[in-house]
């Protein structure tokens, strides 16, 4: 198996990101200056585009709920929802659905019995024919082959009541807000709060909270590449290839920064300039740092968070920039790290997922100060290249 990688990618606006591909995010977190954070909090969360924090809920029903007529042609057919189930990839059936698309990462047990088609998975499974321990299955309910009614609906609705009939965890986002939003007053709430299927009713809607944590006295680097370092380009020289590298190493030097800076124990003694740490014991050092330390912000929020929420959410940050940076454009950046949910089966893109790639994708981006645009890091762990 291959080793993981870090993919690293230096883009400005209008350009599309890597980081807001992932279907099943858990966690965000935002790191500011403090003095830039104090600003643009008020607005922050506030966007009309963002339509309030994202709201989810926790099930625990059977999957053969998401076939009841109102689940199934509401939320399904002409809707857009996100459900995913609690449990250990390879070591449990693990169903989620997006985009219309079930998936479900099943036993060899589970699979026979159920009798859907599908594949033996790419993942956890041995050489040799005999040695099938897990199976996957792809259904798209959006299909015209899913009708109500339609063998491969009435198929599915038998392994549901038969095989896949234990309440199991899920969580459920609705990417349509409006449908869920019951709490307003007038006819639109009742309209609304109608087309919401029983089962969804039963359990309290889940709200990310943010936390705001602030760091004293934090060590900060210019985020200015090194001199005559290039990210591309510059012919095949022995030059270039150096100036090259010496932009990846700075690249990934302050992928590091970030990281000890989102410890969970706070930021890494390190980067504390009130803190002296025997060289001996860490060598480690904040190269180009600022004349003065400085205090910086971190915003989380913990949730089921959809991708368009949180390309939003960044977009609408980015724009509150716009004019500090027009101030004071050398002290003004934003970093985000997107967290996805561990045991996920599949890839965006579809792609199996199993063994040690069960750990959710991290994506990490970072405004840089001016004009210097957005580097985001992808890390892919050697089963999904």
């Amino acid at each position: 198996m291959p080793s993981p990688k870090c993919f690293v990618s230096l883009v400005k606006p209008p350009a599309k990101r890597k980081p807001f591909v992932n279907a099943f995010n858990h966690r965000i977190d935002l790191l500011l200056p403090t003095d830039v954070y104090d600003i643009i909090s008020q607005s922050l969360l506030s966007c009309p585009s963002l339509a309030a924090p994202p709201v989810y809920h926790r099930l625990v029903m059977p999957l053969g709920e998401i076939l009841e007529p109102t689940f199934f042609n509401t939320h399904i057919k002409s809707g857009n929802i996100l459900l995913l189930s609690r449990g250990r990839l390879d070591v449990e059936n693990i169903i989620c659905l997006s985009d219309g698309v079930l998936r479900m990462n099943l036993d060899t047990e589970t699979y026979e019995r159920a009798g859907l088609q599908g594949q033996p998975a790419k993942c956890g499974n041995g050489s040799g024919a005999m040695k099938r321990r897990r199976f996957v299955v792809e259904l798209n309910l959006r299909s015209p082959s899913y009708l109500t009614g339609s063998k491969s609906f009435n198929r599915l609705k038998r392994a549901c009541e038969n095989v896949l009939n234990q309440p199991q965890v899920f969580l459920f986002a609705d990417l349509s807000p409006s449908k869920l939003s019951s709490s307003g007053s007038g006819s639109s709430a009742a309209d609304s709060a109608a087309a919401i299927p029983e089962i969804i009713t039963k359990f309290p809607v889940r709200t990310p909270v943010p936390v705001v944590e602030t760091f004293t006295d934090v060590r900060i680097p210019a985020f200015r590449a090194p001199t005559n370092s290039r990210p591309h380009g510059g012919g095949k020289s022995e030059e270039a290839n150096y100036n090259r590298g010496i932009w990846r190493d700075w690249v990934m030097e302050i992928h590091e920064y970030l990281s000890l800076l989102l410890l969970p124990s706070g930021p890494a003694d390190r980067l504390r300039a009130t803190t002296s740490v025997d060289p001996y014991l860490s060598t480690y050092a904040v190269d180009d740092e600022l004349e003065s330390p400085s205090t910086v912000t971190k915003l989380q929020l913990v949730g089921l968070i959809p991708a368009k929420w949180a390309e939003a959410f960044w977009e609408n940050m980015e724009r509150l920039l716009e004019s500090l940076t027009e101030e004071k454009p050398e002290t003004v950046w934003a970093a985000m790290v997107i967290h996805g949910f561990d045991d996920v089966p599949f890839e965006p893109t579809g792609k199996q997922r199993a063994g040690l790639d069960a750990c959710g994708n991290a994506y990490s981006i970072l405004k840089l100060p001016g004009e210097g645009g957005a580097m985001t890091w992808e890390i892919v762990g050697g089963g999904n290249e």
